[in-house]
């Protein structure tokens, strides 16, 4: 599996700065279908984050408690899920819709350049 072979962090921190910049340049189009196409780019990249943190949690947990680190990785999710559009709707509200795809790309860029440089989540 490619996975294994490149190793869980590195999967996570290139899904991370590949969503931010991807992210990003839906910022720069004008037309559905480049927009479109910068979505599904995009989605390849987040379903890369997704397997790399549930492999890292099954590889990081005892079995026994591998059950409540899943339901507190889901409700993070969720909960991500839920007030991500929210606060996204009212930031463009006030500083307009393409600029909340520049700073959600460059927070995401962030995160991946922190799980690069960070080794005690190695």
């Amino acid at each position: 599996m490619v996975i294994q072979r490149v190793g869980f962090f590195k999967v996570l921190t290139i899904g991370f700065v590949g969503a931010g910049a991807f992210n990003s340049c839906q910022y720069f189009v004008g037309d559905l279908w480049r927009f479109g196409l910068l979505q599904f780019v995009f989605g390849f990249f987040i379903a890369g984050i997704y397997v790399a943190i549930n492999t890292i949690v099954v590889t990081s947990t005892k079995a026994s408690f591998r059950g409540r680190v899943f339901g507190l990785t889901m409700s993070a999710n969720q909960l991500g899920s839920m007030l991500g559009p929210l606060l996204g709707g009212m930031v463009s509200a006030w500083i307009g819709i393409k600029l909340i795809f520049v700073y959600t790309g460059v927070f995401l860029i962030i995160v991946g350049l922190v799980v690069w440089r960070r080794p005690f989540l190695r």
